[in-house]
């Protein structure tokens, strides 16, 4: 019987550390992430994924990575900017995507 349980908090414990790398694949912790608004955290869920952290990409790249519209990327990125999460360079052309832990 103790083995069962233990094989049964194991398999539990393994099935929420995968359903939280998955909801959370930020480096964000939980409290910055609740604290964007829902195109900023996509935007940044999206170029993370796509990019990793601390790489520069172009802002075309960005924008191809996404699911927001035009007129939301843009309003989420310079969001992001504010909060330091990207940084835009380059006149604005291109983006570093930070770490932010």
């Amino acid at each position: 019987m103790f083995k069962d349980d233990v094989k049964e908090v194991f398999d539990f414990s393994m099935d929420m550390i995968h359903w939280t790398n998955r909801e959370l694949p930020t480096p964000l912790k939980p409290s910055e992430r609740y604290s964007l608004k829902r195109d900023e955290e996509t935007l940044y869920k999206d170029l993370c994924n796509a990019f990793g952290t601390d790489v520069d990409v172009s802002v075309e790249e960005a924008n191809k990575a996404t699911v927001l519209n035009e007129f939301a990327f843009d309003d989420a990125l310079q969001k992001l900017n504010i909060r330091g999460l990207v940084l835009l360079m380059n006149n604005y052309t291109t983006i570093r995507i930070l770490c932010k832990i």
